[in-house]
């Protein structure tokens, strides 16, 4: 959850987790790099945002390897 809160802050959106509550507050996200924490659900989940945010970069993107190794091969074909 902390991953979240920062890199969903790193996008300009106000969030916060607090008593094992995520409180998100609507506004404008804005591209922003993002780091993986070695995750590839934070991988994947924000590289879907960057369907529709222009600026997203995922950083360490070969963290989704473990799980699904040709994401980034499918995501491409999402975008056209």
């Amino acid at each position: 959850m902390t991953a979240l809160v920062n890199e969903l802050t790193r996008m300009g959106i106000e969030a916060r987790y607090v008593d094992q509550v995520l409180r998100i507050r609507g506004g404008r996200p804005t591209g922003a790099a993002i780091e993986t924490y070695g995750d590839h659900r934070i991988a994947m989940s924000f590289a879907m945002a960057g369907l529709k945010i222009p600026g997203m970069v995922i950083k360490d993107e070969k963290c989704v390897e473990k799980s699904f190794p040709d994401f980034w091969q499918v995501f491409d074909g999402l975008q056209d």
